[in-house]
């Protein structure tokens, strides 16, 4: 049984994990910008931009890269970002990099939101399909939660009332979460 539960987290992980990044757009400044996360690409209509990100456990590092090689440099640590540009970098000729960090911050925010209806969605079935579960089989609950341990064991009607409640009340909790 445990196997098999083991079995369907990893293949639910693995079908939540498949979850690409999408080509989105960000408005910032008055002007419409076009991120491809996969490409790592910025685009604004007329240019294209590259950029390099790298995460750390208490910051990031960003890289931006114009067309004429140019570079913009910035970097978080605990919350404090220094940046600046390469010594050929000039901001007057291209959109300027803290507007291009922005959009990129703006876009990873949403994306990030977005990606987190999806898995609050796919938590609340689970939650509803486990109380509903739990409310119809409450002798296989008290099994994996109790009665492995004894040889030819019964739950009580008692065990089986509050198991099933338990069941009930699980599921009514999911049932709220759709709607909050």
């Amino acid at each position: 049984m445990r196997k098999r539960l083991l079995i369907v987290l990893a293949v639910l992980l693995l079908l939540l994990a498949g979850c690409g990044s999408k080509v989105y757009t960000v408005s910032q400044g008055g002007k419409e910008f076009t991120v491809d996360p996969v490409n790592r690409t910025v685009t604004d209509g007329q240019q294209t931009y590259t950029y390099e990100i790298g995460y750390r456990a208490t910051g990031y590092d960003l890289k931006i890269t114009y067309p004429d090689g140019s570079c913009y440099l910035w970097e978080t640590e605990k919350g404090i970002g220094t940046g600046g540009g390469s010594l050929d970098y000039d901001a007057n000729r291209y959109v300027p990099g803290e507007i291009l960090r922005d959009v990129l911050e703006q876009g990873a925010i949403e994306q990030s939101a977005d990606n987190n209806k999806a898995l609050y969605f796919v938590l609340k079935v689970l939650l509803l399909a486990f109380g509903v579960f739990q409310a119809v089989f409450p002798e296989k609950i008290w099994y994996i939660n109790r009665g492995w341990a004894f040889k030819d064991a019964e739950p009580s009607g008692l065990a089986l009332g509050v198991y099933r409640a338990g069941g009930v009340l699980i599921g009514l909790l999911a049932l709220v979460l759709f709607f909050v």
